[in-house]
């Protein structure tokens, strides 16, 4: 990031003028490896006034928290780079994948993505990260590989291009480093549009005379009959929130490029959405259109990559994802909304990336639930869940759905029921049960901060439990 020039010692860093502020994070124990202050060390460097924070750190779970930490830490003025992890994974990976934070993927000297490099749509760029040569203890100097190798270089970038643009707000200065990276796609044709827009370039980021941005921001998605279900048959539009960052660009298109469905019905592939100034922000009347398939998994992850054109060479990707034929049902009818599966478990459907659901959430609070989940049990080691195991990631799956969830509504008790059957999966150590779960949502005052959730246990078995 910033080893100090014409010293007749070591390396030259990106930005060899910058300033460090080393921040511990972890316990004084050396052969500790926990990172606790993670998120305490992020607050405390935007507070004394780092203009970059670069975190070599992270996991691959969520957390509502975490991300209010950064929103306060961007609307300080930080700009916050994070590594996109070495799991060699398509998953999202914390903080890097949190809105307001720049991540980055490694990619060899041969601008090919590193063989442990995570990948995944929230990447924003792409730097070197294999046989990277740096400090290490002991006023000594080795070679290293990991993102957390690369992200450091990209924090360099960003301290030069804070200092030749000091007008630009930090969301700009890292939108300035995406627009001007190299296009590797044609080296990575297995991971286009997630390694970010390509491998960083801080020459071009200083002497760019025209870097285009545009992104979509948001997108609204609205299913035929409108019930926010998508299902199987239905027709859906997809309408788009569009920001233009840095120089304007005219006859921007957004294009349906493909998805990861066949036999997917495309009814209209292009919204053209005209010119933008700097900083503009439009919401066009037209919509991505297409029709689903008959036949669709449940909880079927459809992604569908976008790309926005300009009348040039600017080529910006992008994705949508939407949850197919949910097993899953947000209930919203009095103060408190959440989620209800067909499984059991009360918040999200899924673990870690918290796509399916919306947690639970009392007078438009942010989420306060972080894991609701049903456990059976007969005996101290006969045990049937769908909570969290060991790895803290991944949810078990030791109930079998019966009968698909349904909304209810109006419900015969209250305002919204859901209803929904399940059985323990005959391959736990548990008897084999049947659960009926029905949940009651009231409308009227006395009952607007309660939730009612019912379970009948049924013994399919011939034994007394």
């Amino acid at each position: 990031a910033a080893a100090v020039a014409n010293n007749i010692e070591g390396i030259v860093g990106v930005s060899f003028k910058s300033k460090l502020m080393p921040i511990k994070i972890a316990y004084d124990n050396p052969f500790a490896t926990s990172l606790v202050n993670g998120y305490k060390g992020v607050i405390y460097a935007a507070a004394m006034g780092a203009d970059i924070i670069s975190c070599s750190w992270g996991s691959s779970g969520y957390s509502q928290a975490e991300q209010d930490v950064i929103n306060q830490v961007v609307d300080m003025g930080s700009i916050v780079l994070a590594a996109a992890g070495n799991d060699y994974s398509n998953t999202p990976y914390y903080p890097a994948a949190y809105d307001g934070v720049a991540s980055v993927a490694a990619v060899h000297w041969d601008d090919k993505k590193a063989n442990f490099s995570n990948y995944h749509y929230s990447v924003d760029v792409s730097a070197p990260g294999t046989s990277i040569y740096s400090t290490v203890p002991n006023a000594s100097y080795t070679a290293w590989d990991g993102t957390s190798m690369a992200t450091p270089i990209v924090a360099g970038i960003a301290a030069i291009a804070r200092e030749k643009f000091p007008q630009y707000s930090n969301l700009k200065i890292i939108e300035l480093i995406k627009a001007t990276t190299d296009n590797i796609d044609s080296l990575n044709p297995n991971y286009r549009g997630a390694i970010g827009t390509g491998r960083v370039n801080a020459y071009k980021v200083l002497t760019d005379s025209n870097p285009r941005s545009i992104n979509i921001v948001n997108y609204k998605i609205v299913d035929e009959n409108k019930n926010g279900i998508y299902e199987s048959n239905e027709k859906i539009k997809v309408y788009f929130k569009i920001k233009n960052t840095l120089n304007p660009i005219k006859n921007v298109n957004v294009n349906f490029e493909q998805a990861n469905l066949t036999k997917l019905s495309i009814i209209n592939n292009i919204i053209k959405a005209g010119d933008f100034l700097e900083d503009e922000i439009k919401e066009p009347s037209q919509a991505i259109e297409f029709q689903l398939p008959e036949i669709i998994p449940i909880n079927f992850n459809l992604q569908i990559e976008i790309s926005l054109t300009d009348d040039s060479d600017y080529k910006r990707f992008s994705n949508v994802n939407l949850t197919i034929n949910p097993s899953y049902r947000n209930i919203e009818s009095n103060d408190i909304h959440t989620t209800i599966t067909s499984q059991g478990n009360i918040g999200y459907n899924d673990f870690s990336d918290k796509q399916q659901g919306i947690g639970l959430s009392y007078k438009g609070s942010s989420n306060l639930l972080f894991e609701g989940a049903l456990m059976i049990a007969t005996a101290e080691n006969r045990i049937a869940d769908v909570a969290r195991g060991s790895s803290s990631v991944y949810g078990r799956k030791e109930f079998e759905i019966d009968s698909m969830i349904r909304l209810i509504n109006p419900g015969s008790i209250s305002a919204l029921e859901t209803a929904t059957s399940f059985f323990t999966r005959l391959d736990t150590l548990l008897p084999q049960m049947k659960i009926n779960h029905r949940v009651f949502q009231f409308s009227e005052k006395e009952y607007s901060n309660i939730i009612f959730t019912q379970y009948d246990i049924i013994n399919k078995t011939d034994s007394y439990l």
